[in-house]
């Protein structure tokens, strides 16, 4: 099919590199790369600053100030704003800033720029503060709901729950709806009572120009486990720490790393000391490695500097991270959760286990660390699932038919 080529803006608040903004971004490159003039609008912090932009790509940056009338702009009376920023996190009030600006800026870079379709998610909702308008295409991608890590015991701040009875008003402004797995679309459809069929499937793209294996890989006895993302309960910290002190105790050749910022647990301690403390007193501490900042450019290297991968996740509406293991070459142990089933092959890209079962995590990586064939076949099975779901030109291919 060919498409008529589109002025695509793409909304994302950029705050820090996470799997939605990689999303966003990788969506805008590959949308760019494909022809389209596509202007990325964010806050200063963009992920972009990792790449050489083509020159259809264009940045405009919005930056998100904080004032009594921004807030009063974006949250109206519902709530004091006392409540709001006593009891919300730094974070949330980053993402309320940046969409009562954006609230502002959004119309007159739309005129002044002539686009003609703009794509937002909802993970951080900015789209609720616009008004409702027949100048142009609107998609909605279903990222990560905040209504399920509020059932799932994670964020339940006060704006979220102002957000979530705001974005049930808005959601039917939206032409057209996406999703990144099934299982996504299938919570959204629920949620906001939609049909399924209104959502179309469009898994998250990997730049796999910059996530692939290494030609010419060099055969050692060491064996690494890598992790990344934050670090914390929701992302399976806690399988982690009960598990690999007693790998790292039980295999010589064995080295576990983490590349990831660390939350507070609920003894406001943290979750990469509760690790460093366990793997020190089994005397394996030499190695162990934490990158807290690790530069997105650096992943491809970090994923090739490992053997496997591990995600024992609570929830993830794609995971990204466990795609761009996958398109390194690594076998992924993860949580059988979310739409991570559509992501991992199980037995053929790595293993699927059930959340929380520290015991079938532990022995899956046993496993790979002992069977060197299996996880070079499966490593290799990864990396052309990922070449053939998830690269540009696969993404870029069932997206092709939304635009026209």
């Amino acid at each position: 099919m060919n498409v008529n080529k589109k002025r695509i803006a793409i909304v994302s608040s950029s705050f820090e590199t996470n799997g939605v903004s990689i999303s966003a971004s990788n969506e805008a490159l590959m949308l760019a790369k494909s022809g389209h003039e596509v202007f990325f609008i964010s806050s200063r912090n963009s992920a972009f600053l990792r790449e050489d932009l083509p020159p259809n790509l264009h940045l405009i940056v919005i930056n998100p100030y904080f004032c009594i009338k921004s807030l009063q702009w974006s949250l109206g009376h519902r709530l004091h704003i006392p409540v709001i920023t006593e009891n919300s996190t730094p974070s949330d009030i980053d993402i309320v800033k940046f969409a009562s600006s954006l609230s502002r800026a959004l119309p007159q870079i739309i005129e002044a720029n002539r686009i003609d379709t703009v794509f937002f998610n909802e993970s951080f909702l900015e789209y609720i503060f616009l008004p409702p308008t027949n100048n142009y295409q609107m998609k909605l991608d279903f990222a990560c709901p905040r209504y399920l890590f509020n059932k799932l015991g994670i964020s339940n701040s006060p704006i979220n729950q102002y957000l979530h009875r705001k974005e049930i008003d808005f959601i039917n402004r939206f032409n057209k709806y996406t999703a990144p797995t099934s299982a996504i679309a299938n919570l959204a459809a629920n949620y906001y009572n939609l049909e399924s069929k209104m959502i179309t499937i469009i898994p998250n793209a990997v730049n796999t120009a910059l996530f692939h294996p290494l030609p010419n890989p060099v055969e050692t006895p060491k064996i690494g486990i890598c992790f990344a993302g934050r670090f914390s309960r929701e992302k399976g910290a806690d399988v982690v720490i009960e598990i690999m002190p007693g790998l790292l105790k039980k295999y010589s050749n064995l080295h576990f790393s983490v590349a990831g910022s660390s939350a507070i647990d609920e003894c406001r301690k943290s979750k990469i000391d509760c690790l460093k403390k366990k793997i020190e007193e089994l005397g394996c501490l030499d190695r162990f490695c934490w990158s807290p900042c690790m530069p997105y450019g650096k992943m491809p290297d970090f994923y090739r500097a490992h053997s496997i991968f591990i995600s024992p996740t609570m929830f993830e509406s794609f995971g990204n991270s466990i795609a761009e293991a996958q398109a390194c070459g690594l076998p992924v142990v993860a949580s059988k959760v979310g739409g991570v089933p559509e992501v991992v092959q199980d037995r053929k890209t790595g293993f699927l286990e059930n959340m929380s079962d520290n015991s079938g995590f532990y022995e899956k990586l046993k496993i790979l660390i002992e069977d060197t064939r299996l996880r070079y076949d499966m490593g290799k099975a990864a990396v052309g699932m990922t070449m053939q779901n998830f690269s540009f030109s696969a993404v870029y291919s069932r997206l092709e038919a939304l635009l026209r």
